[in-house]
This record gives structure tokens, C-alpha cells and sequence, in this order.
């Protein structure tokens, strides 16, 4: 019997650009690393599983909170990877590195990031 722990990260942003812009952006990148699983306009949720750069048959999840601001977008970002408890593969933290990286990559997102990456 194999024991299992999740793993965790967050991470949050603002960008200046409309919550709109922001969710179709994202959704566009979630897609090339990944898939959507789950989009709830009135929430503000995206919900998805990150392929790229871990082991296929054990992605790891993702939630995304869209929320307007006063000076545009914050978007809040939580992965998460259930892992073997004796060997932690830091899964949701490489998880982050991959969706942090593409949305840094992203010339539309870039420009109007007020995080400084």
C-alpha cells in the first residue's frame, strides 16, 4: 500500500488588462500545457490539469480565481498533485514553473503584468 500527500503552490498577479481579456488568455495557454476541465463565468473559476513537463499518467490540478481589482486583473493560482509520500516529486511546484513560464512567454500578458516578471 503506497501512501500518498498532495503537494501545493500559489501564486497570485495583477495585470491592468480587463478580467475578460485575462480568462481568454489563460484559458489559451491552460490549453497548450494542459487541459480545462472545468470554466465558470459568474465564479471566475478556471479548473484544469498541467501535461507539460511531468509524468502523463499523474497530472497535476489547477485552479484559477479571475478577480477585477481596482486597476484591472488578479488572478489567483493554485496547483496541486497527489505524490507519493516517500519520494515528493515537487509535482504542483513544477506544475507552477511550466504555467508561470508560459504566461511570462506571453507577449499579450506580459506587457500589462504589474507583478514585475
Amino acid at each position: 500500500m503506497a501512501f500518498q500527500i498532495e503537494s501545493e503552490e500559489y501564486h497570485a498577479i495583477e495585470y491592468e488588462s480587463e478580467p475578460l481579456l485575462v480568462a481568454e488568455m489563460i484559458q489559451e495557454i491552460l490549453y497548450n500545457i494542459g487541459e480545462i476541465t472545468h470554466v465558470n463565468r459568474e465564479t471566475g473559476i478556471i479548473e484544469g490539469k498541467i501535461f507539460k513537463g511531468l509524468m502523463a499518467w499523474q497530472p497535476a490540478k489547477v485552479r484559477i480565481n479571475i478577480t477585477k481589482n481596482d486597476n484591472g486583473t488578479k488572478i489567483d493560482i493554485r496547483t496541486y498533485r497527489q505524490e507519493s509520500a516517500l519520494i515528493n516529486y515537487h509535482g504542483a511546484q513544477k506544475a507552477m514553473n511550466t504555467l508561470l513560464s508560459s504566461l511570462a512567454d506571453d507577449e499579450r500578458l506580459k506587457s500589462n503584468s504589474k507583478t514585475g516578471w
